[in-house]
């Protein structure tokens, strides 16, 4: 057999390793085309959540656990609903990601969350700590089968909600001056209530000058009991009478904020 000079052979491989090399690179992109690309599950660490899958949820009963978890533990809730064919909840599923204050352990966030669960009779189907022991994974449903996973994560950049606190201290006017004093001066912001017409009404006003205070009316108590001064009010006054009285006690100390009552058990049942 003639052999082809060493240039024809190469002529005509080189041709036929291009056709094979292109027909390959067509097989693997139609190949490529032909996969179902599926979206990664959610892990243990929620913050990957793209705002394209926020949803508003339209389950009352969720939407009220949820909400008393806002009220007890100033969460931030966030729910969001994905598509994924090869997932254990079918091609739609739903999370909900809680986020508390750090303050705030987690077994007491877990005892309550598990608590309104319970009670809105769903079905507690699993539920798991993270390894990093910052977050819960809960899974709710019905007969065993998962509709709702709810993600609860601690975390320090969350502020605790705060409140503010009013701090009554009554019968300012009855006791000593020196008692009054020593509440006066505490590191914290009291409002003392003053009994008008009290023994020392006057000195115990001249302490709390500047600050905020309210007017202790005296009322009727039951059982009766002695009381220091006419300045009353009692369970049979006619309500002009009342009024008048009111009227008075603003009139003696006007720079009060508002009134409460000294005893009145019986005149305010």
């Amino acid at each position: 057999m003639r052999k082809l000079p060493t240039s024809s052979r190469r002529d005509i491989l080189l041709p036929a390793v291009l056709v094979g090399m292109l027909a390959l690179l067509v097989l693997v992109f139609f190949i490529s085309r032909g996969e179902k690309k599926e979206i990664p599950p959610v892990s243990e660490d929620t913050s990957g959540f793209e705002e394209k899958y926020a949803i508003q949820l339209t389950d009352p009963t969720l939407k009220d656990i949820f909400d008393r978890m806002k009220n007890v533990f100033s969460a931030k809730v966030s729910s969001y609903k994905r598509h994924n064919t090869k997932s254990e909840f079918g091609s739609e599923y739903f999370y909900t990601k809680l986020d508390i204050p750090s303050a705030f352990p987690l077994p007491l966030v877990n005892q309550k969350l598990v608590e309104l669960i319970t009670d809105a009779n769903y079905e507690l189907i699993d539920a798991k700590e993270t390894p990093s022991g910052n977050s819960l994974v809960l899974d709710i449903g019905y007969g065993g089968k998962i509709f709702h996973r709810i993600y609860v994560r601690r975390l320090s950049s969350i502020p605790l909600d705060t409140v503010e606190v009013v701090i009554l201290i009554d019968d300012f006017g009855i006791g000593e001056p020196d008692v009054e004093k020593q509440f006066l001066a505490l590191p914290i912001d009291i409002t003392p209530t003053v009994i008008p017409h009290s023994e020392h009404w006057e000195e115990s006003f001249s302490l709390i000058r500047g600050r905020e205070f309210l007017v202790h009316m005296p009322m009727e108590p039951e059982p009766p009991t002695k009381y220091e001064g006419e300045f009353i009010i009692t369970a049979d006054m006619k309500p002009d009478k009342v009024v008048g009285m009111v009227n008075s006690a603003f009139a003696l100390m006007p720079a009060a904020v508002g009134m409460n009552n000294h005893m009145a058990s019986l005149a305010s049942p």
